[in-house]
């Protein structure tokens, strides 16, 4: 019976150990996204420069490696090809692609009202409003660069620490 106990007392440690590890995960995922906005937002406006319709730079985007936002992405592309408007397109996908992201809320509204810009203004207005985005998203990611370090290693420190005190409390 003692090792149901040391085995229960094991599984639990690890599992409090695993939450600050997601954790920080969480963390470096988001960095990586933030990087990958910042590509596909110099893509976009880049393309939409040259004259592309916003279904062909989204294209253009998944060619050179949108990562996580592909599938969001190639999903607009496919729907506006098939002249669906963008401001009904935009935010259904973009609420859809909310499940596998790491973003905050804040940068989902900016996202959001980057849509709304594309939908309804000339292309001077949409490259102005893909500049502020871009910046926008530039800051979000110095800003977590400099605390995610610091962050994850504190993260996977609480992580372990926790578990050695459960094992500590139930031994």
């Amino acid at each position: 019976m003692n090792w149901y106990k040391w085995i229960g007392i094991i599984l639990l440690s690890l599992a409090t150990a695993s939450v600050g590890f997601w954790l920080a995960y969480r963390l470096d995922k988001r960095l990586e996204e933030y990087r990958q906005m910042q590509k596909i937002l110099h893509i976009l406006g880049s393309r939409m420069r040259m004259g592309e319709n916003l279904a062909a730079a989204m294209e253009s985007c998944i060619a050179a490696g949108a990562g996580s936002f592909q599938p969001w992405l190639a999903a607009m592309a496919r729907r506006l090809q098939a002249r669906e408007p963008l401001s009904k397109v935009w935010p259904e996908e973009l609420k859809k692609a909310k499940a596998g992201l790491h973003l905050e809320n804040e940068d989902y509204q900016m996202l959001e009202g980057l849509g709304q810009s594309l939908s309804r203004s000339d292309l001077e207005s949409c490259l102005g409003q893909i500049s502020q985005v871009q910046d926008f998203f530039h800051a979000q990611q110095t800003g977590l660069e400099m605390a995610a370090a610091e962050q994850g290693r504190m993260y996977r420190s609480i992580g372990v620490l926790a578990a050695i005190l459960v094992m500590v409390v139930l031994a």
